[in-house]
């Protein structure tokens, strides 16, 4: 055994586990792949909350002896004044080269051994991890054994994709596929049958199309584009979203959903120039290190330039109905709500470390939880409108598996996209992007969606009339963004459920 852990990635976060171990006198190899100093262009800034977690493992004066303060930030939109505003705590800026190389040779210098060599695998031993293969720059390939092996090599890490935990649940990728594909056409059916229901309030003076798959296509079509009409303007969109996510917290309290944070810092703004153009809302989350900061609910009105063609096709596409979809998913009681409350846990790794499964899982069961406790007021345009919402969430799936597993070409993207998910052809062509970009993350809303929705089936089958729903979702969002596969056992233990 060449050490007691081996720790596989050398930036911050992989230096730091190794400099502690190392202090506490544990025999500890890192590897990393790279030379320092390497060169980021993210992470320059060092929050408040991140100096005091640098004080506590004694790296916080050398920081500051190699940083410059930060006041506040300035931000120059194209076409608009300037913004300056104060920063609450003080903050520093360090090139990402510069605090890396810094880490690391702490670390070193502690005791680690680092090797610059790429991890190429994991070894195994009786179904047990017991170290790591690497490859060195001459092109030596060797073991490095050790009792515990760390996995801190970032969002494509090697020991997460080894072991299964980017998903985190027990699926392979042939059985979510199968499910996500039975999904569509579960959907597609409900979505049939709501159209129908719409079909003489859209188009009192016509035939219902025939009952085939082009028939019911049409059908569907035609309702959802009747629905798209009705939406706000370039210049009120912000104060929708307003009058929107006021109508929804009250709903949340009325029938007793969860329990709002409290203080709730949430902030609807117009989003700047030049991130419009993607969706209509976006969320930025308060940083977890700071449980006071300011969550930023952004509105995007269609970029400037646009012509009125592409204005009203942006603004059909985020209709007031699924602009309240949105606000369910990314405010109250999805991201916004769920993050909130996590962020003010006492324990540092939950606040910091969160399941993106959970995440996008709790916010997707948010939304049918929402209308089928009365959200809505049983409106089946809504209905439609969240179920084509929530064709995203298994076409996703599909896509992120066939683009990377499968000879998919960007066509037959565009097939399941626009033809099976009723998107439009710049989401579509966005969406592909965006696959090709990584892989698993579009999986995280169909898995987490079901796991959530297992979980309730089977708690509420095993108590019956004793289920009370305000307490299983306190339940559910108690302890952070945990890694899905162990939610269960929390959430019994919570509700005294044997």
């Amino acid at each position: 055994m060449d050490s007691e852990v081996v720790v596989i990635g050398g930036g911050p976060a992989g230096a730091i586990c190794a400099l502690g171990l190392a202090r506490r006198g544990i025999a500890v190899t890192l590897v990393e792949r790279a030379r320092f100093p390497r060169t980021k262009v993210c992470g320059e800034y060092i929050n408040a909350g991140a100096l005091r977690l640098l004080d506590e493992v004694g790296l916080g004066e050398g920081v500051r002896e190699r940083s410059v303060p930060l006041g506040g930030i300035r931000l120059v939109p194209p076409g608009l004044e300037p913004l300056e505003l104060d920063f609450s705590a003080p903050a520093r800026s360090l090139p990402r080269a510069d605090l890396d190389a810094f880490v690391l040779d702490s670390a070193r210098a502690a005791g680690a051994v680092v090797v610059q060599a790429r991890a190429e695998d994991l070894l195994f031993d009786a179904g047990r991890v017991v170290g790591a293969v690497v490859r060195d720059p001459a092109g030596e390939r060797r073991e490095v054994r050790a009792r515990y092996v760390v996995g801190a090599d970032g969002s494509g890490s090697l020991v997460a994709r080894k072991l299964g935990l980017v998903l985190q649940v027990d699926c392979d990728a042939d059985r979510l596929v199968a499910d996500a594909r039975a999904a569509i056409a579960r959907i597609q059916g409900g979505m049939a049958v709501i159209a129908r229901q719409l079909w003489s309030s859209v188009c009192p003076e016509r035939a219902l199309p025939s009952d085939d798959p082009a028939g019911t296509r049409a059908l569907i079509t035609t309702v959802l584009e009747h629905i798209g009409r009705d939406h706000g303007t370039a210049t009120s969109l912000s104060s929708d979203a307003q009058a929107t996510l006021a109508g929804i917290k009250a709903f949340i309290v009325a029938h007793r959903i969860v329990q709002l944070p409290e203080p709730d810092h949430l902030q609807v703004v117009t989003m700047p120039e030049f991130q419009r153009g993607n969706t209509v809302a976006d969320l930025s989350a308060a940083p977890p290190l700071d449980a006071e900061a300011t969550s930023i609910y952004a509105i995007s009105p269609p970029p400037q330039g646009w012509d009125a063609e592409r204005v009203e096709g942006f603004l059909a596409e985020y209709n007031r109905r699924m602009l309240q979809m949105l606000s369910i998913h990314e405010a109250y009681p999805g991201h916004h709500l769920q993050l909130t409350r996590a962020n003010r846990l006492p324990s540092l790794v939950r606040k910091v470390l969160g399941s993106g499964v959970y995440m996008e899982g709790w916010a997707v069961y948010c939304e049918q939880m929402m209308l089928d406790q009365g959200y809505g007021e049983g409106d089946c345009a809504l209905r439609l409108v969240h179920l084509k919402y929530d064709l995203r969430s298994a076409a996703n799936a599909i896509l992120d598996h066939d683009l990377h597993c499968t000879a998919m070409d960007d066509a037959q993207a565009l097939h399941l996209l626009m033809d099976e998910a009723y998107q439009t052809r710049g989401e579509a062509l966005l969406k592909i992007r965006r696959a090709q970009q990584g892989s698993c993350q579009l999986s995280t809303y169909f898995v987490g969606q079901h796991a959530f929705a297992d979980l309730r089936r089977a708690v509420q089958c095993r108590q019956g009339e004793r289920f009370d729903l305000l307490r299983f979702h306190e339940a559910l969002i108690a302890h952070g963004a945990v890694p899905i596969r162990y939610l269960p056992e929390l959430v019994q233990q919570d509700l005294g459920d044997g």
